[in-house]
């Protein structure tokens, strides 16, 4: 999990290098947590910087409002699995985090629909909401409004709706709205074990030999 973790932050303050990151793996092999555990890290960066909206509109010419507020998403095939991936998973990361904690960058205990980071402005003092973690599923919708920076697409191989694939059509509005909102910064992960080699996951594995935004992994267990 550090390797794969330490292959798609490499950028500039350890951002993600990559704008997608296809992962397959293994059955056991810890998808869930790493799922969690990327959504955790993201968190991280994004509290570490003073306003990233600033950096980022002066240094990839974004047009992001001053102390935006950016979303991540935990999707899975359904709304029970996506709510494990944002509350069991890296809610359960955050708290865990010494340095986090210390930091009091921790979700709003008083919220209990999403993950609500808040943080105060140092020059008027007042609270704003830097951002906002929260569970999806297999609905588009629940991508409308948001400023998505990235996420994770848990279980990627496994929405397969008889000869429908549902991922194709929300990977691709994930991506929309994160590059329509951030260009070429966050990232939209996808997470699965092997099923089928028609899935949307398996697809962009192969496209990745070819565009460079995308990092695929594969990894099986016994690796």
């Amino acid at each position: 999990i550090i390797d794969t973790m330490e292959q798609i932050f490499t950028r500039e303050y350890h951002l993600p290098n990559y704008q997608t990151a296809v992962i397959i793996c293994g059955k056991g092999s810890g998808k869930s947590y790493m799922a969690g555990l990327i959504n955790t890290y993201l968190c991280y960066l994004i509290m570490s910087f003073k306003d990233i909206t600033k950096y980022l509109n002066e240094k990839y010419n974004t047009d992001l409002a001053p102390k935006t507020t950016i979303t991540l998403l935990g999707m899975a095939p359904d709304a029970i699995k996506a709510k494990l991936i944002v509350y069991n998973s890296t809610k359960r990361f955050i708290f865990d985090n010494k340095f986090l904690v210390d930091k009091n960058w921790v979700p709003d205990p008083e919220v209990v629909n999403e993950l609500r980071f808040l943080q105060e402005d140092t020059e008027t003092h007042q609270i704003y909401q830097k951002i906002s973690v929260m569970p999806g599923n297999s609905s588009q919708t629940v991508m409308i409004g948001y400023n998505l920076f990235g996420g994770v697409i848990d279980e990627a191989c496994f929405f397969v709706e008889k000869n429908y694939d549902p991922v194709a059509e929300i990977y691709k509005e994930f991506n929309y709205r994160r590059f329509s909102r951030f260009k070429n910064n966050g990232l939209v992960t996808l997470i699965s074990s092997a099923k089928s080699s028609d899935c949307e996951a398996e697809k962009l594995f192969e496209l990745a030999s070819t565009d460079s935004s995308i990092l695929a992994i594969r990894k099986p267990v016994y690796d």
